[in-house]
């Protein structure tokens, strides 16, 4: 028994030096071979650095090898305040490889797209637990996944006052359960909010939109053309 706690303290220690190993070598532009030795040596990439998880600063850095090599390890994925990310068309960050992520919270606008939030949902089937931008999911009380948790409740709510962002939209609607979706009033919800809806309006039978929110002629005109579906449609 002793010698399995000695054991168990080592890799702790070997972890811990790996995970500070690497946080250095991602700020410092460490090689790719430096930094994968370092996650192989046990370093934790869900380890949190000012605010950010360990794979995020990677993701930061504009290391796209070593977030993909971060990928199977990770499960709770934090892009703290101030951190931001370069897009690179055609290729999401949000691969396979991070199919184990139960937690994803990104605190800054712009990192994640509506092509990102199609990725999430493809790839991400473990998640129970999503915060973006000031608006989230946690089916983490239930013991569910955020997919079964959705089906469950079928309904999607913003409250009266909390800004509705289209990458949360469009996540939020990949899931054909979600039928009925309610936007309270004064949700910054705009037209782009309701193209969105209208790209991805899958299972949606009942829209409701609060007053102060100003989603404009043509988003008016993409939800009545594309939601088909809708059975119930109140706006302001």
């Amino acid at each position: 028994e002793d010698e399995a706690r000695e054991e168990g303290a080592q890799k702790q220690r070997a972890s811990a030096g790996a995970t500070q190993k690497l946080f250095r070598l991602l700020q410092g532009g460490g090689d790719a071979e430096e930094c994968i030795q370092e996650l192989q040596a046990g370093a934790d990439v869900d380890a949190v650095f000012e605010g950010s998880s360990l794979a995020a600063w990677a993701a930061r850095m504009g290391r796209r090898d070593i977030w993909a090599a971060s990928g199977p390890g990770a499960r709770s994925l934090v892009f703290g305040p101030g951190c931001t990310v370069e897009a690179v068309a055609g290729a999401p960050l949000f691969t396979a490889n991070f199919w184990g992520i139960t937690s994803l919270t990104v605190h800054e606008p712009g990192i994640l797209s509506p092509a990102e939030a199609v990725a999430i949902h493809a790839n991400c089937k473990m998640l129970q637990q999503v915060w973006i931008e000031g608006w989230g999911v946690d089916a983490t009380g239930h013991n569910k996944t955020i997919s079964d948790h959705l089906a469950s409740m079928g309904r999607v709510s913003w409250p009266e006052g909390r800004k509705v962002t289209v990458v949360a939209l469009v996540l939020v609607l990949q899931w054909p359960e979600v039928t009925v979706l309610e936007i309270g009033a004064g949700c910054g919800f705009c037209s782009a909010g309701a193209v969105a809806i209208a790209e991805h309006c899958k299972g949606l039978t009942s829209l409701s939109i609060g007053d102060d929110n100003s989603i404009g002629t043509a988003g008016a005109k993409a939800i009545a053309e594309h939601c088909k579906g809708l059975t119930s449609l109140s706006i302001g």
